[in-house]
């Protein structure tokens, strides 16, 4: 199942991981559920990560500067 057709209930623990700046595990929990290797499952989670920012910004605890520091891709 691609992540576009995911419900509420499937991106929940991702979700939780970004907001609470686990970016590696999201990552890990993406490529479990779609079987996709490490650059794809990356690309996802960063296009939920920048949807999360948008809609709910008050969830994450750092900066987006922060969040990333020390993050290559």
């Amino acid at each position: 199942m691609s992540p576009s057709d995911w419900t509420e209930e499937q991106w929940q623990p991702i979700d939780e991981d970004l907001f609470a700046g686990r970016p590696l595990m999201a990552v890990k929990r993406i490529r479990q559920q779609t079987g996709s290797g490490l650059h794809a499952a990356g690309e996802v989670m960063r296009a939920r990560y920048e949807s999360l920012r948008r809609s709910d910004p008050d969830r994450f605890q750092q900066t987006d500067a922060e969040y990333w520091a020390g993050w290559y891709s």
